[in-house]
């Protein structure tokens, strides 16, 4: 439980860590105020609270021996600058008994490690920011390459400039504070990292070890990664799905259905069963007026394939309804040969992942960035998981668009414009805040926070992450409104109607088979009759 406002006072007759580790977990360091008298002792202290503070507080510095030069005040402030303190009030008095106040710029008269001491006088704002110019002074950054996020540019070896979505964000933040890049290490094959017992694992291990001071991509807040690391605001949206290959067509022999999948209706068939009923009526109530060998069914079915027949009748009524059919059926055959074309170019899917737990019964495995395996702790699905290391995104992507059979877990927005190509699954992961991650304790995170909301405030972010082109690194096309080259249609899809030709051919051979039988037992009956005769 914390106390705003309150103070603890605390003698330290031995130096135990335990005391400062124990007010810090009950109070909270906002603001501490030390009397000193060795400098050797203040520097241990220092580091004691340095190992416990995660945020920058305020320090102010009482000095219980009189201050003969300002060499002595130099060394006092190189201790507490060097355990990541900057916001320093030194309260001494002079050898000419006079009580002064003092503070130091960090980044000043062209230094990055300036410990002179400047005296403030009564009035003066006690804490002015110390960090909002750097003066071309370096920021060590640990970079890990993530297209479309982390690109970079190399001269000779080194680094000078980084790329991608995050890579613009901070050249921005350095331009804003004129600070200069200092790449402390640069990862292509490596995890973004986390705490694992004690031990700070991937790229934030170098947050963690103090070897950098912020650290790109901005990633996903976990309570893992917030005990080693001090995260900036939350600038965007993190959207995790699961992405699978794109639906497959149904084997070649089933399509031979295709030649039914049109939009004949009951309707349809309604208007053909009233024209054979009337037309059978007509020809019922006046048998003179048509030719015997007129065959109502057959003969209107043989001009709804769009084939000539004769058919003998001098009934005005029945002429009327032919005609009317023709017309029909002229209709009616253009309806069918577009949704018969349409369905030769438009391929049979299979049903689509319903869920996850669906999804991973049915591909060759699944897995994904890191930070997903927190979602599924003690579930099934963790344990055959695969963390992929963010580099490797880009090809696994690939690998799906070209059709293996795998489930991934990563940002909706590598694969949002290529969902015509993929499948995503409509229930997410996650949709969690990313922010920059920056080592703790660090006196300069927070003018770095403060610029970092400035651009949130601006729309610069969402001017920078809705850049449209981040399919370019995938599918290597220039815009995404490319010209897409018509295919023609397989010849695949051709043999389909070879196959309802053959089907057809069958049905008539065994229209055929039946028809003999039934000739030749009406010949034997007759050459009996005959006989008998």
């Amino acid at each position: 439980m914390s106390y705003p406002g309150s103070v603890v006072l605390s003698p330290w007759a031995t130096y135990n860590d335990s005391k400062v580790r124990d007010i810090n977990e009950t109070v909270g360091f906002k603001q501490t105020i030390y009397f000193a008298n060795d400098l050797v002792e203040y520097e241990i202290i220092m580091k004691l609270i340095n190992e416990v503070i995660r945020f920058p507080i305020r320090f102010i510095l009482v000095l219980e021996n009189i201050v003969t030069s300002n060499q002595e005040l130099y060394d006092f402030i190189e201790v507490t600058s060097k355990n990541d303190q900057a916001d320093l009030i030194v309260v001494s008095e002079m050898n000419t008994g006079e009580v002064k106040l003092s503070t130091f710029f960090p980044y000043s008269e062209g230094l990055c490690g300036n410990y002179t001491p400047v005296f403030m006088k009564y009035g003066q704002n006690m804490f002015p920011k110390k960090f909002s110019n750097f003066y071309q002074c370096p920021i060590r950054t640990a970079l890990l390459e993530y297209f479309p996020y982390v690109t970079v540019q190399a001269e000779e070896g080194r680094i000078t400039s980084v790329g991608g979505y995050d890579g613009k964000i901070l050249m921005i933040i350095l331009h804003k504070l004129n600070a200069s890049l200092d790449v402390t290490s640069a990862y292509n094959n490596s995890i973004f990292g986390t705490y694992v017992n004690g031990t700070a694992t991937g790229s934030i291990g170098d947050l963690a070890t103090e070897k950098a001071d912020i650290l790109i991509p901005a990633d996903i807040l976990t309570e893992k990664r917030y005990t080693v690391t001090l995260p900036s605001h939350t600038y965007h949206t993190v959207d995790i799905r699961w992405v699978g290959r794109r639906q497959r067509e149904v084997y070649d022999w089933l399509k031979f259905i295709i030649p039914d999948q049109t939009n004949f209706t009951y309707l349809h068939g309604l208007v053909y069963i009233s024209f054979l009923i009337s037309a059978s009526l007509v020809i019922k109530c006046k048998p003179h007026l048509t030719s015997a060998t007129n065959r109502v069914l057959y003969q209107s079915f043989i001009i709804l394939l769009g084939q000539s027949v004769k058919f003998v009748t001098r009934s005005f009524l029945l002429n009327t309804l032919f005609v009317l059919w023709i017309w029909f059926c002229f209709f009616f055959r253009i309806d069918y040969q577009a949704d018969l074309v349409n369905a030769l170019q438009t391929p049979d899917l299979e049903p689509p992942f319903e869920s996850v737990e669906d999804a991973v019964k049915k591909v060759d495995g699944y897995g994904g960035v890191e930070v997903v395996v927190e979602y599924y702790k003690d579930t099934p699905l963790e344990h055959n998981y695969k963390v992929i290391p963010m580099n490797e995104l880009r090809t696994y992507i690939r690998r799906i668009f070209d059709g293996e059979n795998f489930l991934l877990a990563t940002d909706i927005a590598l694969v949002n414009l290529l969902a015509p190509y993929v499948q995503i699954l409509e229930k997410r992961i996650s949709a969690t805040g990313a922010s920059f991650y920056m080592r703790p304790g660090w006196p300069a995170a927070k003018d770095v926070d403060d610029v970092i909301f400035s651009l949130v405030e601006a729309g610069v972010i969402d001017k920078i992450l809705s850049d449209g082109n981040n399919h370019k690194w995938i599918l290597d096309k220039k815009d995404i409104n490319d010209e897409v080259i018509p295919i023609g249609i397989a010849f695949s899809k051709i043999n389909t109607l070879f196959y309802g030709l053959i089907f057809m051919w069958v049905v008539c051979g065994i229209i055929l088979l039946i028809e003999m039988k039934h000739f030749k037992n009406n010949i034997k009956k007759y050459k009996g009759n005959s006989w008998i005769f």
